[in-house]
């Protein structure tokens, strides 16, 4: 049996069917087990704790990367002189109450205000 990265243990669907009921017990004790048929190694038995402790990870590891994502894009305008005068001088329109309301804007534009 060799070792891959998602399973302790491989194999063959020919030696699951023998034993099924002691690689049932080692999936359930926290060992997924990979198995192949024929030359495919498509298939792993995991329980269901371990999937979804996989899953929570995985959703963590995505809110990371989206946290990341938002750190870069505001260092990159904190970066941007250019873009942080804009800032500014949208922030200073709306405290003198120099803008459109979406109303206004779509009546400008000859849109429905449905």
């Amino acid at each position: 049996m060799t070792s891959t990265l998602f399973a302790d243990e491989v194999v063959l669907v020919t030696d699951l069917r023998k034993n099924l009921s002691a690689y049932l017990e080692k999936v359930r004790s926290g060992h997924p087990i990979t198995i192949v048929q024929g030359n495919r190694a498509d298939v792993a038995l995991v329980s269901r704790a371990d999937l979804a402790a996989a899953l929570r990870e995985a959703e963590h590891a995505r809110r990371l990367s989206d946290q990341i994502e938002s750190f870069i894009e505001t260092a990159e305008i904190l970066a941007d002189r250019e873009m942080l005068d804009k800032i500014r001088g949208s922030e200073e329109d709306v405290v003198a109450e120099r803008y459109l309301t979406l109303n206004e804007l779509k009546a400008e534009f000859g849109l429905n205000n449905d």
